[in-house]
């Protein structure tokens, strides 16, 4: 079994794994971090990028002044930004039987695949991920085409003079393998491929494997793979999440361990201040006293308000197994149901509502059921991660991990919400670069549940894309791939994501770019989603150029993939603010210990980078994969040997085949039997038939044909099996007249010397082996003791 790495991006995987007789390719991520090299490209003229100062070499050469310009002492190509491939020379990609698709962030390098390299197979992904690639692929070609430069930069990429350019131009890998962006016609084309499959259904490879794609809880449609043989099972594990807080980490302390006291804190404290949490109406001031309780965390550790220590850090420190918020879920709901599903009980009708009467004036005060409620709008997105299915694996291949381990998803999306309340209530405008799909629709949800106490009512909402109708709609209509909290909506019926509401009530408007009807509707103060995240392209690069001069206006990085800094570099000097909430919900090393704990696997199988500390973190050896045996790892171009061997093969045998068959037992509980067969093999499929029966021969002289012709079918000897005692067998050989009779033990059994005879005899656990010279009749005569003690079958 071998396993070749085309990708060096550890969250963009793209693999090859060759298992069986088949090929198949995992995931086919394309790595855009390439495209910051490049300029970004204005909607709208602008004169700054235009007039920008050509580079040249420092010896005065000039040749390279019309592809590279230098911007607030950085260089960038002057080009249609180009992105990298995966690795295509490795292997013949005729060769690939199928590609597996686990998200829809990992499939965008599909149609340079399945378009340029000879590949004739088939790819399997589940109809979310199909759709929303579409998406993410028809935004990023409307992108590029509708800026078209004409303009096409190659010299740069030669290796002698990448070698004389500034960083990061020079450090820049594989460029030979950068393209341009693929067409509308080559994405409909390859997405033509696709065969739709569901979780959990079973797919026949040629009859040699069988793949299963398994729920990973990531994103809609997200998938882990299983496959599997009869006796050999490899799982893929790619851009999952566990959907939970973050487990205990162990820090040492002078007296007790940091888990000792989160334990004894929980155990003594949380547990009599939590009491009845199920039934508490959740108002502002009982959440304030509950965010001021939490922080007594601050006293285990030892903090003193002088410290000037904030709150999220120590949270991070601490990290207690399970947040209030997720407790009172927790003890809430299951209270709710099972008032709910009385049939007539006062409680309930309190519980709902239903008290007859009229209310006091004024605003109405906050209800228990509009804290369930708000529990129920909250929580897991999609289907949870299938777990129990990746157990027992021989090999588990993990990639996709967290970009940004030390950040905790709900403390980002929190300083999301508060930076962009803060910056709109002076009098500026937010702009967030996202994806879309994916991180929009959660905070388009949390900011549902945050525009009336934030006051933000009356401040207008775009989203701007050319496919943000088409995502918008494709979010509400997959119900069947979102947890059980959703489903339950769309059968009220309720849309399972709270936007839909925001558009009714015109506070989310969404257009497919800055021209048309965008103009007419926009004003500010105001937030902008739109794309792309590199900063490079898309409408986002208009507003950086609008507002960027003015200190006023923010711009929120929430999506993981880029450097915010090596983003903004083409921009700078910038006056705007900069806030970077990078929201990554994928498994952190802590969650990946526990998985493989729980799933223990023979073999973990991973990119470099997860088997080492990060360069700007050395010290963090909890950021890193710990396992035992160690983690193999793998890097771009690499071809690696997996520690997997064949061990079975699963053979069928026909019934008629069956009914001849006499066992004998050998020992209690074991019976064997011969068995004279044809070994029939096709499609990987394995059979033991009946030999053909001779027939007599006809008489005349009919020539015969060649498929008429019966194999000869030998008279098999009889099979042994048992095993030889050394003492009893010395003992008849002497009752047989063999005298001086000498025995010694070897590494694998024993050795018989009978010496007058000049004859050896080796006994081992699967063999014996009589050694005489010239005395045929003492070889046979010393056989036949030898099998008294064997048995024949």
């Amino acid at each position: 079994m071998k396993l070749y790495c085309l990708s060096g991006h550890p969250t963009l995987p793209c693999n090859i794994l060759k298992f069986k007789s088949t090929t198949i390719m995992l995931d086919c991520g394309l790595d855009m971090t390439s495209t910051l090299n490049f300029l970004p490209l204005p909607l709208v003229q602008s004169p700054r990028l235009s007039n920008l100062p050509s580079w040249s070499l420092k010896d005065g050469n000039a040749y390279l002044d019309k592809e590279l310009k230098e911007c607030s002492g950085h260089v960038f190509v002057d080009s249609v930004p180009e992105f990298c491939l995966p690795e295509t020379e490795l292997i013949d990609m005729s060769t690939v039987d199928v590609i597996l698709i686990s998200n829809y962030h990992c499939m965008m390098a599909l149609p340079y695949i399945t378009e340029h390299t000879g590949f004739t197979g088939t790819v399997y992904a589940t109809e979310p991920t199909l759709q929303i690639g579409r998406l993410l692929m028809e935004e990023l070609v409307n992108f590029i085409e509708r800026v078209p430069k004409a303009q096409s930069a190659s010299l740069w990429k030669n290796k002698d003079v990448q070698r004389l350019l500034p960083s990061p131009l020079k450090d820049a890998v594989e460029v030979s393998t950068w393209r341009r962006c693929y067409s509308m016609q080559e994405v409909n084309s390859a997405l033509s491929k696709i065969q739709l499959v569901g979780y959990s259904q079973k797919i026949e490879l040629f009859g040699a494997v069988q793949v299963t794609p398994l729920s990973s809880g990531y994103a809609l449609g997200s998938s882990n793979w299983v496959i599997q043989s009869h006796y050999e099972k490899v799982s893929y594990v790619s851009g999952s999440s566990l959907l939970t807080t973050h487990p205990q980490v162990l820090y040492a302390t002078d007296l007790l361990t940091l888990k000792t006291k989160v334990h004894l804190t929980q155990a003594m404290v949380f547990s009599i201040a939590s009491y009845a949490y199920g039934s508490w109406t959740m108002n502002k001031e009982d959440q304030r006293r509950i965010d001021t309780f939490k922080l007594c965390w601050r006293r285990i550790l030892n903090t003193p308000w002088t410290a000037k220590r904030m709150n999220k850090s120590v949270l991070e420190e601490v990290q207690p197994e399970c947040s209030s918020e997720a407790k009172m879920a927790r003890l809430r709901l299951p209270y709710f149901g099972h008032v709910v599903r009385r049939d007539q009980s006062l409680e309930k009708d309190i519980m709902l509502g239903r008290v007859r009467g009229q209310r006091k004036r004024g605003r109405p005060s906050s209800t228990w059921i509009d804290t369930v409620t708000a529990t129920m709008n909250s929580g897991i997105r999609t289907i949870p991660m299938d777990q129990a299915s990746l157990k027992n694996s021989d090999v588990l291949l993990l990639t996709g991990l967290t970009q940004i381990p030390t950040a905790n998803p709900d403390g980002m999306v929190g300083e999301f919400c508060s930076n962009l309340a803060l910056t709109v209530r002076n009098g500026g405008n937010v702009l967030v670069p996202c994806y879309p799909s994916g991180v929009i629709y959660d905070l388009l949800e949390c900011l549902y549940q945050y525009i009336d106490s934030a006051g933000l009512s009356n401040v207008p909402f775009y989203f701007i894309s050319p496919v943000a109708n088409s995502s918008l709609e494709f979010s509400q209509i997959f119900a069947e791939w979102l947890c059980h909290n959703k489903q339950t909506k769309v059968y009220l019926p309720e849309p399972p994501f709270p936007h839909a509401e925001l558009i009714q009530t015109n506070k989310l408007k969404h257009y497919p770019s800055i021209h048309g009807d965008f103009s007419n509707d926009f004003r500010q103060p105001c937030v902008v989603f739109t794309g792309h995240p590199s900063l490079r392209f898309g409408d986002v690069v208009h507003f950086l150029e609008l507002w960027g001069k003015s200190s006023l206006n923010t711009v929120i990085f929430t999506e993981p993939d880029f450097s915010y800094l090596d983003a903004l570099a083409p921009y700078q000097p910038l006056a705007m603010k900069c806030i970077y909430c990078p929201i990554d919900t994928r498994l952190n090393f802590i969650q990946v210990s526990k998985l493989l704990k729980e799933v223990q696997p023979l073999h973990v199988v991973c990119p470099e980078q997860y088997t080492q500390p990060p360069p700007t973190q050395s010290h963090r050896m909890d950021l890193m994969i710990d396992c035992q045996p160690p983690a193999m790892s793998y890097r771009r171009a690499e071809v690696l040997a997996l520690p997997f061997k064949r061990r079975y093969e699963k053979i069928e045998i026909m019934p008629e085949l069956a009914d001849s068959l006499v066992p004998m037992e050998i020992k209690p509980g074991i019976s064997l039997a011969t068995v004279s067969a044809v070994l029939h093999t096709k499609d990987n499929k394995h059979v033991l038939q009946p030999p053909p029966r001779s027939t007599q021969p006809t008489s005349g002289k009919k020539r015969k044909r060649v498929s008429d012709d019966i194999p000869d079918c030998k008279v098999l000897k009889p099979l042994l099996s048992g095993s030889i005692p050394v003492e009893q067998f010395v003992q008849t050989l002497e009752k047989h007249g063999f005298s001086d009779i000498k025995v010694e033990d070897t590494a694998k059994g024993h050795i018989v010397l009978l010496q007058e005879a000049e004859t050896l005899i080796q006994i081992e656990e699967d063999s014996t082996h009589i050694i005489c010279d010239n005395d045929e009749m003492l070889r046979v005569r010393l056989r036949d003791l030898v099998l008294k003690f064997l048995q024949k079958f």
